[in-house]
């Protein structure tokens, strides 16, 4: 219909599919309605930045659009469409939202997420 196997390849199933993900110029997260994103957490921890529509989960994960792109999520899809367009003809801002997805990546390494752990036990 719309011709795009030149274009995308589905690979199937994958046991690992991080190296993936780290491959990636952008990681789009199209999800209507989603709660905690693991891939999006994922996919900054491996530094990929990230574009989604908006909704509860992707905002909070992205401060709203302080660390990665959010656009309205319309029916039609021509606002996910722009915002990737957007990021893909732009590799200045692709560039910073690389940078902002590094940053938030670090909030979730192991020595962050034990001293937080360690945090709420010294101070419960």
């Amino acid at each position: 219909m719309n011709e795009l196997e030149t274009y995308v390849e589905l690979l199937g199933f994958k046991s690992n599919p991080y190296p993936y993900i780290a491959q990636s110029d952008l990681f789009v997260c199209s999800s209507r309605s989603e709660g905690y994103s693991l891939v999006i957490a994922e996919s900054f921890v491996l530094g990929v930045p990230v574009v989604s529509a908006k909704s509860s989960g992707p905002n909070e994960l992205l401060m709203n659009g302080k660390y990665g792109m959010i656009v309205d999520n319309s029916e039609d899809g021509e606002a996910l469409y722009q915002g990737i367009k957007s990021l893909l003809n732009d590799r200045t801002l692709l560039y910073k939202y690389k940078q902002m997805a590094i940053l938030r990546g670090n909030q979730f390494s192991l020595e962050a997420t034990m001293s937080d752990i360690e945090n709420l036990i010294k101070y419960s």
